[in-house]
């Protein structure tokens, strides 16, 4: 009986042995997180007008990092955040960042999202099992590979936006017309429409917009502009990229409309971008936001980074964006986006505990269904369905007088619209 006990002993540590070990997670250590973020090449811009400098953003996430790392890091691991740059207008150059984050550098996350006209290359970032935070969250895949982010998504802003502006009133009387562009057809089709019905307000015209170039958009809408007359319309909504152009158009073809939006990144910059038109013409319109540039950097919280900031960068001055002149280093708004990015990645990671994984993120982001602040927001959800954190916002106008170029004045105090319930898809 000694034999075969000592056999078997043998046989299960030979099994042991021989087993594959677990696979180790990208970018964790016991005693490092490796993450990455995704910084736009604002050199590159210069030439189509883009005139922003928003620092050193390597040695604004080393601060910060720093900073946090002296305090115990994330759950007693320390924070190694590598920057990579990117031409926001170059699709290769965009494909090949991500590659260097996931396959060069194999860091565990990536904080932030691509912006611009190759968001999709976010995809590439799931697509090789790295956590994202920031972009707008598709929930089939965030379920599978973490894509969390801290703004709401494209699609629940525009529901938000339907339920403020039937809220204040502003569709009241109204007889309203949607226009979109095909980037947000689905959007429009799934999310806004139905939630036009529902607050009482159907919209009489829905249009998408599917024009690929200025000439055939203008074409386009020589007939839009006779249904939305024939129909009645005085209210007319723009959607995406649409914006822009359509709001040009209403314009060009004397429809007299009031005009709202809910992307407001492409209202607030209309004036730079439509050029036929005085910028007072677009003043008026409506959209959703939330707190302002100045708002964010005055939170004690960025104001605790801002600190960390200077206390590795002495000789660097630090201004409120809005007192920032054209052509001068937008310091504070580098550090606002640096310290909002580093509090979500860290209350999510902290939440998932010790053994931080993809699943244990994910579990992490679904549980966090009651009301959290981090960063400068205080209006934050998760939930199983909702991995878009922000529900804080408010309505604004656009308004040619704010700066050089125009901006979004707000109405109101932000408030809080969330519930752990809201799908972000």
């Amino acid at each position: 009986m000694k034999a075969l006990r000592t056999t078997a002993c043998c046989l299960l540590l030979a099994l042991a042995l021989a087993a594959p070990a677990a696979a180790a997670t990208n970018g964790v250590t016991n005693n490092s997180i490796k993450l990455a973020y995704p910084d736009i090449d604002f050199a590159k811009l210069k030439d189509v007008g883009v005139n922003l400098d928003r620092g050193d953003t390597t040695k604004i996430f080393k601060a910060l990092a720093d900073d946090i790392n002296s305090k115990g890091g994330v759950d007693g691991r320390n924070l190694d955040v590598s920057v990579v740059k990117y031409n926001l207008l170059d699709q290769a150059d965009t494909e090949a960042a991500c590659v260097k984050m996931t396959e060069d550098l194999k860091v565990f996350a990536v904080l932030g999202a691509f912006a611009g006209p190759f968001a999709s290359v976010n995809k590439c970032i799931t697509d090789h099992k790295t956590a994202l935070f920031g972009g707008s969250p598709d929930l089939a895949i965030a379920k599978k590979t973490p894509w969390i982010s801290g703004n709401a998504s494209d699609a629940r802003s525009a529901a938000l936006f339907v339920k403020l502006m039937a809220q204040k009133g502003i569709f009241r009387g109204k007889t309203i017309g949607v226009s979109s562009g095909l980037d947000t057809e689905q959007i429009t089709k799934d999310t806004l429409v139905p939630a036009l019905k529902k607050a009482g307000y159907p919209a009489k015209v829905v249009i998408i917009n599917d024009a690929t170039d200025t000439t055939q958009s203008d074409a386009n809408w020589d007939v839009y502009a006779q249904k939305f007359q024939s129909a009645g319309v005085n209210h007319v909504i723009l959607v995406g990229t649409e914006t822009a152009r359509g709001f040009t158009n209403l314009l060009n073809h004397k429809l007299h409309v009031s005009v709202s939006s809910p992307t407001a990144s492409v209202l607030e910059g209309i004036a730079t971008n439509q050029t036929q038109h005085p910028a007072s013409d677009y003043d008026g319109a409506y959209t959703i936001t939330g707190f302002t540039n100045t708002e964010t950097f005055e939170s004690p919280a960025v104001q605790q980074c801002v600190k960390a900031f200077k206390k590795e960068n002495q000789n660097v001055t630090v201004k409120n964006p809005a007192i920032v002149p054209e052509g001068e280093t937008d310091w504070g708004t580098g550090i606002a986006i640096a310290c909002n990015s580093l509090a979500l990645f860290e209350i999510v990671a902290d939440k998932a505990g010790k053994n931080l994984s993809n699943s244990s993120l994910i579990r992490a982001a679904q549980s966090m269904t009651t009301n959290f602040a981090y960063g400068s927001n205080p209006y934050n959800t998760f939930g199983p369905d909702k991995f878009d954190a922000n529900n804080g916002f408010r309505l604004a106008v656009y308004d040619h007088s704010i700066g050089k170029t125009g901006g979004l004045k707000p109405i109101g105090k932000v408030e809080n619209l969330g519930s752990g319930s809201t799908s972000s898809s």
